[in-house]
């Protein structure tokens, strides 16, 4: 009630001039209230549309950038897909050595799962307290230089086994501290060594072919060069030795009937003594020569090996009891019987029974053999003698070369024995060590037939 007095009053002394001063004024502030009105609400407008625009953006922008999220993680999907279907080994380590990428090949490799080794310490794949060494001495040449190439390097199985390797890698670049880690490939070359093995092997096959086929083509040379020495002592034998045989004949019984004469005393009859001596030595070789040389009347027969060795210990007998040398005799009982001439062969195996009883001095042993491999009849040799000098080995088959003292040997035995036996298509081999012994092996083949100059 008061406060409407206090108007009426009011009212009252308010001139009718300031009244209409005073509506002026509010219809100023009116118009630019008004004003400022509208211009706020065009501000107002303006602004809520550039905030549509905005939201409109921002909604491209975070579309636009969805997309390109969706595409990166593709991306990244395609190149870990590519990453684990590499058919080396893959795994990128950080600065500190920690695994923090590995690929599906080297997780097949090793047989673990992703979850055991990545963030585990780069050791867990090494074989070994050494190749852990040689994996750091590998990330110190990668600090130093960038990359290295070709390492071996043992990679250590779950399950224990160690994998040869071969390991490439090069430095990742950190901003903060310049080196950020380490790429390694790494390829298994299990195969390529069983392939540089088998090489080796090969080569090795080969070199022993090489000298198997040149010991054979050395043996084809050292035939062919006895052949020749054959073909001349035999053209020599052939020539001469009925030339020298019939004079030398006749000698020998001009001096017997000298001898005869029993008033021929003395130094006379020592010296005729001597000299008959010497012709029969003589007469032995021409023997000998003229046993070749009759090679052509050879007679073969179904002759038994065994019993062909037996006669020549028969007929050595007294020679090996006088030097208490003790035999050793294993004779292959299924030894079927060869087409040969048996008194060649006697000729063959005492020969070479006499030379092993004068390698020895007094007692001994020899062993002597017989067997069938492969197609041959093999008979063996061994004595315990004084043994031959590997200089004169090569020298074994000359005519008229013998290791025996002056006037104990003539140097045809084996001369005549290996012409023989080549002519039956067979071998013979000898192997000695000095002061150990000799080994002679004899071979026919079970299909020796009748040579071919018969």
């Amino acid at each position: 009630m008061e406060q409407c007095i206090t108007c009426e009053a009011f009212l009252s002394n308010y001139q009718e001039k300031d009244f209409k001063e005073t509506i002026r004024l509010i219809h100023e502030q009116f118009v630019v209230y008004n004003a400022t009105v509208n211009e706020k609400t065009k501000e107002l407008e303006d602004g809520k549309r550039k905030l549509t625009e905005f939201k409109l953006t921002s909604i491209y922008m975070l579309q636009q950038l969805d997309k390109k999220s969706t595409e990166l993680t593709q991306t990244k999907s395609n190149i870990l897909n590519i990453i684990d279907n590499v058919n080396d080994a893959l795994i990128v380590f950080d600065a500190d050595g920690i695994i923090e990428l590995i690929n599906q090949s080297t997780l097949d490799l090793l047989g673990y799962t992703r979850e055991e080794l990545v963030g585990k310490p780069a050791h867990i794949i090494f074989g070994g307290e050494d190749q852990d060494k040689l994996f750091k001495k590998i990330v110190d040449t990668l600090i130093e230089k960038g990359v290295v190439k070709d390492r071996e390097i043992v990679f250590l199985t779950k399950t224990g086994e160690k994998i040869p390797m071969s390991l490439s890698g090069q430095s990742k670049k950190s901003e903060q501290s310049g080196i950020g880690g380490f790429v390694c490939t790494a390829r298994d070359i299990r195969a390529m060594s069983r392939l540089v093995r088998d090489l080796e092997e090969s080569r090795n096959d080969l070199e022993r072919k090489v000298d198997e086929r040149t010991r054979d083509l050395r043996a084809m040379h050292g035939q062919f060069i006895q052949s020749a020495k054959l073909a001349t002592v035999g053209q020599f034998a052939a020539g001469i030795a009925h030339e020298i045989n019939n004079p030398l004949g006749a000698i020998i019984n001009y001096i017997r009937v000298i001898l005869a004469n029993h008033q021929l005393q003395g130094q006379e009859k020592g010296y005729l003594e001597l000299s008959l001596k010497g012709l029969f030595k003589i007469e032995n070789i021409v023997r000998q020569v003229l046993g070749y040389s009759a090679r052509k009347t050879a007679e073969p027969r179904y002759t038994l090996i065994n019993q062909a060795v037996e006669d020549s210990i028969a007929f050595m007998h007294h020679k090996l009891t006088k030097k208490n040398i003790e035999l050793d005799l294993k004779l292959d009982k299924a030894l079927s019987e060869i087409l040969i001439d048996p008194s060649q062969i006697q000729q063959i195996f005492t020969n070479v029974i006499s030379n092993a009883v004068d390698a020895m001095e007094q007692s001994g042993n020899l062993s002597i053999e017989t067997a069938s491999l492969n197609g041959e009849q093999t008979i063996r040799f061994t004595d315990t003698g004084k043994g031959i000098k590997e200089d004169d080995l090569h020298r074994i088959f000359d005519p008229f070369f013998t290791t025996k003292d002056v006037g104990e040997g003539t140097g045809l035995g084996l001369f005549i024995a290996y012409n023989i036996i080549q002519i039956y298509q067979g071998k013979i081999t000898i192997t000695s060590t000095v002061g150990k012994g000799t080994t002679v092996i004899i071979c026919f083949p079970e299909s020796a037939g009748i040579p071919a100059a018969v």
